[in-house]
């Protein structure tokens, strides 16, 4: 999703890069605040976590806005937006 190493990572979320190996193999039980940096690293890199409102929890990549549209919140095209003609 974002291309990015375990190193980058380790390092944006300020944890060394066994754990998150440890953690990505279920070798280690990361703690509560080892998490919350790996998921504030994230966020900062694009990554938006979206609760389990009926379809269970996922993540997407933040929408970038469109240039002259800074500010403004845009809700993604849904499969019942028309394009006008």
């Amino acid at each position: 999703m974002l291309s990015m190493k375990r190193e980058d990572l380790a390092r944006l979320a300020e944890v060394a890069p066994a754990t998150l190996a440890g953690s990505e193999t279920g070798k280690r039980q990361p703690q509560p605040r080892t998490l919350a940096a790996i998921r504030a690293a994230l966020e900062t890199a694009g990554v938006e976590f979206l609760d389990g409102n009926g379809g269970g929890p996922g993540v997407r990549l933040k929408v970038p806005p469109t240039p002259g549209d800074a500010g403004k919140a845009k809700a993604p095209a849904g499969p019942d937006d028309a394009a006008d003609a």
